[in-house]
């Protein structure tokens, strides 16, 4: 199936002036976020709820720290091969949260998968700072 993203990031492949409205797309899309949570050794909730304090999971590949990504629950679960812990953030949220040396790796596995730099990671951060304060 494909999604909104998918269509975006499609679009923006094939037309460089699509790619701000594949960002934008970035920043309405809901995600699911794999997450680290744990409690005395156990596995948390596989949900998080409201309120929770949320640990993402962060996955090194060489140097580089990636947030993983996905804009359906199936598509986690075809990643990670069984129910794992997560989150559900806007894109927005996750890049107002995130700056600094973070890769986002998007869809990873899929057949539209996307990497974002920390550069293009700090640009949707300071974009949505701007539309915050307007």
């Amino acid at each position: 199936m494909e999604t909104q993203l998918d269509k975006a990031l499609v679009a923006a492949q094939q037309d460089a002036s699509a790619k701000k409205t594949y960002f934008e797309t970035i920043l309405n899309t809901a995600f699911f976020v794999p997450t680290d949570n744990r409690t005395d050794g156990q596995s948390a909730a596989l949900e998080a709820q409201a309120g929770d304090e949320i640990t993402p999971l962060v996955l090194k590949h060489g140097e580089r720290p990636y947030l993983l990504l996905f804009d359906t629950h199936d598509r986690m679960l075809a990643w990670a091969g069984q129910e794992i812990a997560h989150v559900q953030l806007p894109g927005y949220v996750l890049a107002e949260m995130t700056k600094g040396d973070l890769f986002w790796a998007l869809n990873v596995g899929t057949e539209h998968p996307y990497e974002l730099n920390p550069d293009q990671v700090n640009w949707l951060h300071q974009e949505v700072q701007k539309a915050a304060k307007n």
